[in-house]
């Protein structure tokens, strides 16, 4: 593990050690006080007092990146060119040419690269759940994401701001994954930003795909905390109340005509599954859950978000 980020102590480190198929060699951090409590955490593995060290540890085949964004490319390549496989948080990058290059030095290096989009890991969407739901509603006509929180950063470093990015990074990426990842290639969009001092706030996008169907985006650091995707099809709509959720009970609302019908749904640990996933990609070569071309496809659509907002 490369870095000691908050959701690699409350969330990554907790699901490893549950990890059927993966344990903790070695994490790297500028301090090593940190590293050495994450290995607490974890209960297994080495501090080591930087990145590099990591990435020359031969006990290490897979790299999990937790750093600021704006950092992931450039790790994601070292741990490639190291030998290493790579899971890495999303965004896995900021622009498609960049997953591109991404892609061409995975190959270049036999290895394998994954972005961490955990909720696609909760069995809420797993396809024995997942499509009689969709088979439900039918032919899908439109799709709404959307996902907000309070997030102030006016105290924030400007430095680590920078870092991270805006609202887009950290929580607009849900909708436009979720969307493309349902929905498939959007083919036109159209886009109002809200920003201070070059980092956007909130934005509402309008997306056109390849299939005919309408979408809406949505997702604010501005507003009250809420997470929604709605499906309209044909015969009816489905809304989940949890999308991204990382675990716990979800539930969803299916309305067909006048019936609405409340859905219980199962639960898991989304980053055990995604872990347990990436090992068994690794391993045994299974098809990878979170393919490029998938990270390729929702950042069209961000740098085009982005231009508007420009």
């Amino acid at each position: 593990m490369l870095g000691t980020a908050g959701i690699s102590r409350r969330r990554f480190l907790p699901a490893l050690v549950k990890a059927r198929n993966a344990y903790l060699a070695a994490v790297g951090s500028r301090s090593l006080e940190r590293a050495a409590a994450s290995i607490a955490i974890a209960g297994e593995g080495r501090a080591v007092g930087s990145y590099a060290d990591v990435l020359d540890d031969p006990s290490v085949d897979i790299v999990y990146i937790p750093l600021p964004n704006a950092l992931h490319r450039e790790w994601v390549l070292a741990s490639l060119a190291a030998g290493k496989h790579v899971l890495c948080e999303k965004p896995l990058v900021q622009t498609e040419a960049h997953v591109h290059e991404l892609a061409a030095a995975a190959q270049a290096a036999e290895r394998v690269v994954m972005e961490g989009f955990m909720y696609r890991f909760h069995p809420q969407y797993e396809p024995s759940t997942w499509q009689p739901l969709l088979s439900e509603i039918g032919e899908l006509r439109a799709a709404h994401a959307w996902t907000s929180l309070r997030f102030d950063r006016v105290d924030e470093p400007p430095e680590a701001a920078t870092l991270r990015g805006g609202a887009l990074w950290e929580i607009g990426c849900y909708c436009l994954d979720i969307l493309t990842w349902q929905l498939g290639e959007v083919v036109e969009v159209s886009a109002a930003s809200e920003s201070r001092d070059g980092y956007d706030l909130a934005t509402a996008a309008h997306l056109r795909f390849a299939s005919g169907a309408l979408g809406t985006a949505w997702w604010s650091f501005t507003a009250a905390w809420s997470k929604r995707l709605t499906l309209i099809g044909e015969y009816g709509a489905l809304e989940l109340d949890q999308p991204f959720r990382p675990d716990g009970r979800a539930a969803a609302r299916l309305e067909i005509g006048r019936d609405i019908q409340a859905v219980r749904l199962p639960t898991d640990d989304c980053f055990r599954r995604e872990i347990e996933h990436f090992g068994e990609v690794v391993n045994q070569g299974t098809t990878i859950a979170v393919p490029l071309s998938g990270s390729a496809r929702w950042l069209r659509v961000a740098e085009e978000i982005r231009r508007q907002a420009t």
